[in-house]
């Protein structure tokens, strides 16, 4: 299962924290818990789109919705 660096840090602390790491990657795909597997690739995608480099994102940006996107993926199929 891939975690990135972040949530890796808080892996190892407090149950709240790792609900706060959760609750910022719905946040970062701009969806709310719960929602289904093609709702989560569907805002994905849509903010790939947005934060893609080559449209006038950042790469960091890019590069947090790429890890939100696996991580809720990974959960999902886990």
């Amino acid at each position: 299962m891939y975690v990135c660096t972040r949530c890796k840090e808080l892996l190892g602390q407090s149950a709240a924290h790792q609900t706060a790491a959760k609750q910022e990657v719905y946040e970062i795909l701009e969806i709310e818990p719960g929602v289904s597997q093609e709702d989560i690739k569907a805002a994905y995608r849509e903010r790939a789109r947005e934060t893609h480099p080559d449209t006038g994102g950042s790469k960091e940006e890019f590069l947090e919705v790429q890890e939100a996107y696996d991580t809720l993926s990974e959960s999902v199929n886990s």
